[in-house]
Protein backbone atom coordinates (compact mmCIF):
# COMPACT_ATOMS: atom_id res chain seq x y z
CA UNK A 1 0.00 0.00 0.00
CA UNK A 2 1.32 3.39 -0.87
CA UNK A 3 1.30 4.32 3.07
CA UNK A 4 4.33 2.41 3.54
CA UNK A 5 6.23 4.18 0.67
CA UNK A 6 6.43 6.88 4.06
CA UNK A 7 10.49 7.91 3.86
CA UNK A 8 10.85 6.81 7.47
CA UNK A 9 10.63 2.91 8.74
CA UNK A 10 10.41 1.12 12.32
CA UNK A 11 9.37 -2.27 13.91
CA UNK A 12 8.93 -3.38 17.18
CA UNK A 13 7.26 -6.25 18.64
CA UNK A 14 4.88 -4.33 20.75
CA UNK A 15 3.82 -0.45 19.64
CA UNK A 16 2.04 1.57 22.68
CA UNK A 17 -0.20 4.56 22.54
CA UNK A 18 0.31 6.98 24.88
CA UNK A 19 2.55 7.42 28.09
CA UNK A 20 0.12 8.37 30.86
CA UNK A 21 0.07 5.76 33.90
CA UNK A 22 -1.20 2.82 31.99
CA UNK A 23 1.19 3.62 29.12
CA UNK A 24 4.31 4.06 31.02
CA UNK A 25 3.70 1.20 33.22
CA UNK A 26 2.92 -1.15 30.42
CA UNK A 27 6.69 0.35 28.76
CA UNK A 28 8.59 -0.35 32.01
CA UNK A 29 7.04 -4.05 32.39
CA UNK A 30 7.65 -4.92 28.94
CA UNK A 31 11.06 -3.40 28.99
CA UNK A 32 11.32 -6.04 31.70
CA UNK A 33 10.60 -8.94 29.17
CA UNK A 34 12.93 -8.15 26.47
CA UNK A 35 10.26 -7.10 24.33
CA UNK A 36 10.96 -4.34 21.84
CA UNK A 37 8.88 -1.61 22.44
CA UNK A 38 8.19 1.77 20.96
CA UNK A 39 6.40 4.23 23.33
CA UNK A 40 4.65 7.14 21.45
CA UNK A 41 3.10 9.91 23.32
CA UNK A 42 1.96 12.97 21.84
CA UNK A 43 2.77 15.47 24.01
CA UNK A 44 6.26 17.15 24.57
CA UNK A 45 5.88 16.90 28.36
CA UNK A 46 4.43 13.38 29.30
CA UNK A 47 1.17 13.40 31.02
CA UNK A 48 1.40 17.60 31.07
CA UNK A 49 -0.37 19.17 32.53
CA UNK A 50 -1.34 16.76 35.31
CA UNK A 51 -5.09 16.61 35.90
CA UNK A 52 -5.50 14.23 38.40
CA UNK A 53 -6.02 14.65 42.64
CA UNK A 54 -2.89 12.14 42.62
CA UNK A 55 -4.16 10.35 45.49
CA UNK A 56 -3.71 6.57 45.03
CA UNK A 57 -3.51 3.04 46.70
CA UNK A 58 -0.04 2.36 48.57
CA UNK A 59 -0.30 -0.97 46.86
CA UNK A 60 0.49 0.97 43.68
CA UNK A 61 4.33 0.57 44.41
CA UNK A 62 4.12 -2.90 45.13
CA UNK A 63 3.76 -3.63 41.32
CA UNK A 64 6.58 -2.83 40.78
CA UNK A 65 10.41 -4.53 40.76
CA UNK A 66 12.05 -1.77 41.55
CA UNK A 67 11.98 1.91 43.03
CA UNK A 68 9.89 4.15 41.68
CA UNK A 69 9.69 7.66 41.93
CA UNK A 70 7.59 9.83 42.60
CA UNK A 71 5.37 9.84 46.46
CA UNK A 72 5.14 13.05 47.48
CA UNK A 73 3.52 12.25 50.80
CA UNK A 74 1.90 9.72 52.46
CA UNK A 75 -2.25 9.51 53.75
CA UNK A 76 -3.18 7.48 56.65
CA UNK A 77 -7.07 7.70 56.21
CA UNK A 78 -10.19 9.14 54.55
CA UNK A 79 -12.72 11.66 56.46
CA UNK A 80 -16.49 11.79 54.47
CA UNK A 81 -18.16 15.28 55.17
CA UNK A 82 -21.95 15.43 54.56
CA UNK A 83 -23.09 19.12 54.41
CA UNK A 84 -20.07 19.99 56.31
CA UNK A 85 -20.38 17.67 59.33
CA UNK A 86 -17.60 14.69 59.45
CA UNK A 87 -19.72 11.18 59.29
CA UNK A 88 -16.98 8.93 59.02
CA UNK A 89 -13.26 8.37 58.75
CA UNK A 90 -11.56 5.40 57.64
CA UNK A 91 -8.16 3.56 57.31
CA UNK A 92 -7.10 4.14 53.81
CA UNK A 93 -3.07 4.13 53.36
CA UNK A 94 -2.09 5.95 50.14
CA UNK A 95 0.30 8.07 49.04
CA UNK A 96 -0.02 11.78 47.38
CA UNK A 97 1.98 11.58 43.69
CA UNK A 98 3.84 13.80 42.21
CA UNK A 99 2.63 12.66 38.75
CA UNK A 100 4.67 13.86 36.60
CA UNK A 101 7.97 12.50 38.52
CA UNK A 102 6.30 9.43 38.55
CA UNK A 103 5.99 8.83 34.99
CA UNK A 104 9.20 10.47 34.19
CA UNK A 105 10.87 7.40 36.25
CA UNK A 106 8.84 4.51 34.71
CA UNK A 107 10.02 6.07 31.39
CA UNK A 108 13.75 6.80 32.09
CA UNK A 109 13.89 3.16 33.53
CA UNK A 110 11.89 1.97 30.31
CA UNK A 111 14.67 3.91 28.12
CA UNK A 112 17.53 2.71 30.14
CA UNK A 113 16.35 -0.81 29.61
CA UNK A 114 16.63 -0.38 25.41
CA UNK A 115 12.83 1.15 25.01
CA UNK A 116 12.36 3.53 22.38
CA UNK A 117 10.92 6.44 23.79
CA UNK A 118 9.39 8.94 20.95
CA UNK A 119 7.92 12.24 21.60
CA UNK A 120 6.32 14.76 20.59
CA UNK A 121 4.32 11.99 18.44
CA UNK A 122 1.02 10.91 17.99
CA UNK A 123 -0.91 7.69 16.34
CA UNK A 124 -2.24 8.72 12.87
CA UNK A 125 -4.09 5.42 11.44
CA UNK A 126 -3.79 1.89 11.03
CA UNK A 127 -2.28 1.84 7.30
CA UNK A 128 -2.61 -2.10 6.93
CA UNK A 129 -2.37 -5.82 8.64
CA UNK A 130 -0.01 -8.34 7.18
CA UNK A 131 -1.30 -11.52 6.89
CA UNK A 132 0.64 -14.45 5.15
CA UNK A 133 2.39 -11.78 3.31
CA UNK A 134 -0.24 -9.80 1.97
CA UNK A 135 -1.46 -6.99 3.04
CA UNK A 136 -4.51 -6.28 4.22
CA UNK A 137 -7.12 -3.19 4.34
CA UNK A 138 -7.67 -2.46 7.84
CA UNK A 139 -11.11 -1.50 7.69
CA UNK A 140 -12.26 -4.31 6.39
CA UNK A 141 -9.99 -7.01 8.01
CA UNK A 142 -11.19 -5.06 11.99
CA UNK A 143 -15.19 -5.74 10.61
CA UNK A 144 -14.86 -8.43 9.11
CA UNK A 145 -13.99 -10.28 12.26
CA UNK A 146 -17.00 -9.43 14.29
CA UNK A 147 -19.11 -12.07 13.87
CA UNK A 148 -21.86 -11.78 11.21
CA UNK A 149 -24.85 -10.84 13.10
CA UNK A 150 -27.62 -8.79 12.96
CA UNK A 151 -27.76 -7.45 16.37
CA UNK A 152 -25.87 -4.09 16.90
CA UNK A 153 -23.47 -4.91 20.09
CA UNK A 154 -24.88 -3.15 22.89
CA UNK A 155 -24.19 -5.09 25.44
CA UNK A 156 -21.53 -7.24 26.95
CA UNK A 157 -23.14 -10.47 26.70
CA UNK A 158 -23.00 -10.17 23.11
CA UNK A 159 -19.68 -9.61 23.01
CA UNK A 160 -18.95 -12.49 24.93
CA UNK A 161 -20.60 -14.51 22.04
CA UNK A 162 -18.09 -12.71 19.53
CA UNK A 163 -14.60 -13.29 21.63
CA UNK A 164 -15.08 -17.03 20.61
CA UNK A 165 -14.38 -16.40 16.99
CA UNK A 166 -12.22 -12.86 17.24
CA UNK A 167 -8.91 -14.78 17.76
CA UNK A 168 -9.26 -17.18 14.82
CA UNK A 169 -7.54 -14.39 13.15
CA UNK A 170 -4.88 -12.40 13.96
CA UNK A 171 -2.70 -10.96 11.58
CA UNK A 172 0.87 -11.57 11.80
CA UNK A 173 1.89 -7.89 12.26
CA UNK A 174 -0.21 -4.59 11.96
CA UNK A 175 1.47 -1.00 9.99
CA UNK A 176 0.36 2.13 11.42
CA UNK A 177 0.98 5.53 10.93
CA UNK A 178 2.57 7.74 13.99
CA UNK A 179 3.11 11.62 13.38
CA UNK A 180 6.73 13.21 14.44
CA UNK A 181 5.67 16.87 15.08
CA UNK A 182 8.69 18.05 16.03
CA UNK A 183 10.17 16.65 12.31
CA UNK A 184 6.73 17.16 10.67
CA UNK A 185 6.94 13.86 9.25
CA UNK A 186 5.10 10.53 9.26
CA UNK A 187 6.78 7.44 10.39
CA UNK A 188 5.72 3.59 9.27
CA UNK A 189 5.63 1.42 12.35
CA UNK A 190 5.70 -1.98 11.87
CA UNK A 191 4.14 -3.95 15.10
CA UNK A 192 2.74 -7.34 16.29
CA UNK A 193 0.83 -5.76 18.95
CA UNK A 194 -0.29 -2.56 19.65
CA UNK A 195 -1.14 -1.15 23.00
CA UNK A 196 -3.70 1.74 23.21
CA UNK A 197 -3.05 3.41 26.66
CA UNK A 198 -4.88 7.43 25.20
CA UNK A 199 -7.19 7.63 27.33
CA UNK A 200 -10.70 6.65 27.07
CA UNK A 201 -11.74 8.58 23.81
CA UNK A 202 -8.73 7.92 21.84
CA UNK A 203 -8.52 7.33 18.35
CA UNK A 204 -7.90 3.50 18.17
CA UNK A 205 -10.38 2.79 20.66
CA UNK A 206 -12.66 4.76 19.06
CA UNK A 207 -11.87 2.71 15.35
CA UNK A 208 -12.88 -0.50 17.34
CA UNK A 209 -16.26 0.74 18.90
CA UNK A 210 -17.03 2.18 15.44
CA UNK A 211 -17.16 -1.80 14.27
CA UNK A 212 -18.67 -3.22 16.81
CA UNK A 213 -21.16 -1.09 16.64
CA UNK A 214 -21.08 -0.51 20.41
CA UNK A 215 -23.20 2.29 21.76
CA UNK A 216 -21.41 4.44 24.97
CA UNK A 217 -22.97 5.75 27.85
CA UNK A 218 -22.54 9.70 27.93
CA UNK A 219 -22.07 9.71 31.48
CA UNK A 220 -18.31 11.20 33.07
CA UNK A 221 -17.34 13.23 35.49
CA UNK A 222 -15.91 16.78 34.80
CA UNK A 223 -13.58 18.03 37.48
CA UNK A 224 -11.84 21.42 38.49
CA UNK A 225 -8.91 21.73 41.03
CA UNK A 226 -6.64 24.02 42.08
CA UNK A 227 -3.21 23.93 43.75
CA UNK A 228 -2.86 25.85 46.74
CA UNK A 229 0.31 26.70 48.74
CA UNK A 230 -0.21 25.49 53.02
CA UNK A 231 -0.46 28.29 54.84
CA UNK A 232 -0.86 25.76 58.11
CA UNK A 233 -0.11 22.26 59.11
CA UNK A 234 -2.24 19.62 57.87
CA UNK A 235 -2.76 15.67 59.47
CA UNK A 236 -2.30 13.37 57.05
CA UNK A 237 -5.86 12.71 55.92
CA UNK A 238 -7.81 12.85 52.62
CA UNK A 239 -11.61 15.10 53.28
CA UNK A 240 -14.27 13.69 50.92
CA UNK A 241 -17.39 16.65 50.81
CA UNK A 242 -20.81 16.19 49.77
CA UNK A 243 -22.64 18.77 49.22
CA UNK A 244 -26.04 18.61 47.16
CA UNK A 245 -24.57 21.85 45.04
CA UNK A 246 -21.89 19.57 43.64
CA UNK A 247 -23.95 17.86 41.34
CA UNK A 248 -23.63 14.13 41.14
CA UNK A 249 -20.18 14.17 42.16
CA UNK A 250 -17.99 15.41 45.04
CA UNK A 251 -15.15 17.94 46.56
CA UNK A 252 -12.12 17.00 48.34
CA UNK A 253 -9.05 18.42 50.28
CA UNK A 254 -5.58 16.13 50.11
CA UNK A 255 -2.96 17.42 51.37
CA UNK A 256 0.97 17.26 49.70
CA UNK A 257 3.85 18.21 51.37
CA UNK A 258 3.97 21.91 50.71
CA UNK A 259 0.75 22.08 49.08
CA UNK A 260 -2.74 20.74 48.79
CA UNK A 261 -4.98 19.82 45.95
CA UNK A 262 -8.63 21.18 46.04
CA UNK A 263 -11.35 20.58 43.74
CA UNK A 264 -14.94 19.15 42.49
CA UNK A 265 -15.85 16.70 40.50
CA UNK A 266 -19.18 16.81 39.13
CA UNK A 267 -20.77 13.89 36.90
CA UNK A 268 -22.24 14.93 33.71
CA UNK A 269 -25.05 12.50 32.20
CA UNK A 270 -28.67 12.47 30.63
CA UNK A 271 -30.07 14.06 33.98
CA UNK A 272 -27.33 16.82 34.52
CA UNK A 273 -25.66 18.01 31.88
CA UNK A 274 -25.13 21.38 32.98
CA UNK A 275 -21.07 21.98 32.41
CA UNK A 276 -20.97 25.60 32.62
CA UNK A 277 -21.43 26.44 36.09
CA UNK A 278 -18.67 24.14 37.65
CA UNK A 279 -16.10 26.97 38.24
CA UNK A 280 -19.13 28.77 39.89
CA UNK A 281 -19.83 25.34 42.21
CA UNK A 282 -15.93 25.21 42.98
CA UNK A 283 -16.14 28.74 44.06
CA UNK A 284 -19.25 27.82 46.68
CA UNK A 285 -17.35 25.13 47.65
CA UNK A 286 -14.19 26.51 48.46
CA UNK A 287 -16.16 28.86 50.65
CA UNK A 288 -17.57 26.25 52.42
CA UNK A 289 -14.47 24.59 53.37
CA UNK A 290 -13.03 28.48 53.95
CA UNK A 291 -15.78 29.02 56.24
CA UNK A 292 -15.89 25.57 58.35
CA UNK A 293 -12.13 26.08 59.24
CA UNK A 294 -10.76 23.46 56.67
CA UNK A 295 -8.35 25.81 54.87
CA UNK A 296 -7.35 29.43 55.51
CA UNK A 297 -8.21 31.47 52.98
CA UNK A 298 -5.99 33.83 50.79
CA UNK A 299 -3.64 30.75 49.84
CA UNK A 300 -1.07 31.19 47.36
CA UNK A 301 -2.71 29.73 43.65
CA UNK A 302 0.18 27.52 42.23
CA UNK A 303 -2.06 26.08 39.38
CA UNK A 304 -5.43 24.99 38.37
CA UNK A 305 -6.31 22.34 35.88
CA UNK A 306 -9.69 21.00 34.16
CA UNK A 307 -9.95 17.33 33.52
CA UNK A 308 -12.50 14.53 32.97
CA UNK A 309 -13.28 10.99 34.10
CA UNK A 310 -15.31 7.96 32.43
CA UNK A 311 -17.89 6.85 34.11
CA UNK A 312 -19.17 4.00 31.48
CA UNK A 313 -17.04 0.69 33.01
CA UNK A 314 -15.11 -1.64 31.40
CA UNK A 315 -15.27 -1.40 27.58
CA UNK A 316 -15.00 -5.08 25.80
CA UNK A 317 -13.13 -6.10 23.48
CA UNK A 318 -10.14 -5.36 26.08
CA UNK A 319 -8.21 -7.45 23.80
CA UNK A 320 -9.11 -7.82 19.93
CA UNK A 321 -6.77 -8.65 16.94
CA UNK A 322 -3.77 -7.41 17.62
CA UNK A 323 -4.45 -4.40 19.45
CA UNK A 324 -5.18 -4.65 23.50
CA UNK A 325 -5.91 -1.68 25.75
CA UNK A 326 -5.03 -0.32 29.20
CA UNK A 327 -6.24 1.91 31.99
CA UNK A 328 -9.14 4.17 30.95
CA UNK A 329 -9.22 3.30 27.17
CA UNK A 330 -10.06 -0.11 28.75
CA UNK A 331 -12.73 1.44 30.80
CA UNK A 332 -11.20 1.10 34.18
CA UNK A 333 -11.53 3.89 36.10
CA UNK A 334 -14.16 3.66 38.80
CA UNK A 335 -17.12 5.17 38.10
CA UNK A 336 -18.19 6.48 41.43
CA UNK A 337 -14.50 7.77 42.73
CA UNK A 338 -13.28 8.78 39.71
CA UNK A 339 -10.20 6.77 40.62
CA UNK A 340 -8.09 5.50 38.01
CA UNK A 341 -4.01 5.04 38.55
CA UNK A 342 -3.94 1.70 40.35
CA UNK A 343 -6.60 0.29 38.33
CA UNK A 344 -4.38 1.56 34.96
CA UNK A 345 -0.90 0.22 36.31
CA UNK A 346 -2.38 -3.49 37.49
CA UNK A 347 -3.66 -3.43 33.93
CA UNK A 348 -0.86 -2.98 32.70
CA UNK A 349 1.21 -5.38 34.15
CA UNK A 350 -1.41 -8.47 33.71
CA UNK A 351 -1.49 -7.05 30.10
CA UNK A 352 2.86 -7.56 29.63
CA UNK A 353 2.43 -10.76 31.41
CA UNK A 354 0.30 -12.13 28.54
CA UNK A 355 2.05 -10.06 25.77
CA UNK A 356 5.42 -11.51 27.15
CA UNK A 357 4.29 -14.71 26.69
CA UNK A 358 2.15 -14.94 23.58
CA UNK A 359 5.73 -13.18 21.86
CA UNK A 360 7.31 -16.49 23.31
CA UNK A 361 5.11 -19.04 22.12
CA UNK A 362 2.90 -17.48 19.31
CA UNK A 363 0.15 -18.22 21.06
CA UNK A 364 -2.59 -16.20 19.82
CA UNK A 365 -4.87 -17.89 22.89
CA UNK A 366 -2.17 -15.66 25.29
CA UNK A 367 -4.02 -12.27 23.99
CA UNK A 368 -7.88 -14.18 24.03
CA UNK A 369 -6.94 -14.17 27.82
CA UNK A 370 -6.50 -10.84 28.69
CA UNK A 371 -10.09 -10.20 28.02
CA UNK A 372 -10.87 -13.08 31.07
CA UNK A 373 -8.09 -11.78 33.02
CA UNK A 374 -9.49 -7.95 32.62
CA UNK A 375 -12.88 -9.37 33.90
CA UNK A 376 -11.86 -11.15 36.76
CA UNK A 377 -9.68 -8.95 38.41
CA UNK A 378 -11.83 -5.48 37.75
CA UNK A 379 -15.39 -6.58 36.63
CA UNK A 380 -16.54 -6.91 40.53
CA UNK A 381 -15.91 -3.58 41.72
CA UNK A 382 -16.60 -1.61 38.51
CA UNK A 383 -19.79 -2.84 38.04
CA UNK A 384 -20.60 -2.78 41.72
CA UNK A 385 -19.36 1.47 40.78
CA UNK A 386 -21.49 1.54 37.85
CA UNK A 387 -24.27 0.57 39.86
CA UNK A 388 -23.92 3.41 42.55
CA UNK A 389 -23.02 5.70 39.46
CA UNK A 390 -26.87 5.10 38.31
CA UNK A 391 -27.66 5.40 41.20
CA UNK A 392 -26.74 8.78 41.88
CA UNK A 393 -27.62 10.02 38.30
CA UNK A 394 -30.40 9.47 38.45
CA UNK A 395 -31.92 9.84 42.78
CA UNK A 396 -29.67 13.03 42.87
CA UNK A 397 -29.69 15.00 45.56
CA UNK A 398 -32.83 12.85 46.87
CA UNK A 399 -34.98 13.55 49.58
CA UNK A 400 -32.97 11.99 51.68
CA UNK A 401 -29.12 13.31 50.25
CA UNK A 402 -27.25 11.09 53.15
CA UNK A 403 -28.73 8.37 53.05
CA UNK A 404 -27.76 8.73 48.94
CA UNK A 405 -24.60 9.31 50.10
CA UNK A 406 -24.18 6.25 53.05
CA UNK A 407 -25.32 4.00 49.79
CA UNK A 408 -23.05 5.64 46.78
CA UNK A 409 -19.63 6.46 48.48
CA UNK A 410 -16.99 3.73 49.20
CA UNK A 411 -16.41 4.83 52.98
CA UNK A 412 -19.88 3.46 54.27
CA UNK A 413 -21.10 -0.16 55.00
CA UNK A 414 -23.82 0.44 52.76
CA UNK A 415 -21.84 0.45 49.36
CA UNK A 416 -21.01 -2.94 50.00
CA UNK A 417 -23.97 -4.75 50.31
CA UNK A 418 -25.49 -6.45 47.78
Amino acid sequence: MADLNLPEKMSCDVLIIGAGPAGASLAYFLSLCDCKTILVEKKKVPDFPVRCAELVSKNLFSLFREKVKGINSEISSMQTYINGKMENEIPSPSVMLDREVFIDSLIQIFIKNGGIFLNPASFDRIISFNKNKKEINPDDFIKNNFANNDTLVKKEAVIEKRKNIIFNNNSDSVNAAVFKKDTDKSIAINAKIIACAEGFSGKLRGIIDKASFREDSSSYVLAYQETIKKKNKYSDKAMIFFYPYIANGYGWVFPKRDTLNVGIGMGISDSNQNKENLQDRYNMFKKDIRTSGFISGGEKLIKNITGTAPCRGIRYPVSFLNFVFAGDAAGLCNPVTGAGIYNAVLSSKIISDNISGFLKTGDYNMLEEINQKIKSYFSSSIERALKKRQEINKYWPGSDFERLIRRTWVSFKDYWKK
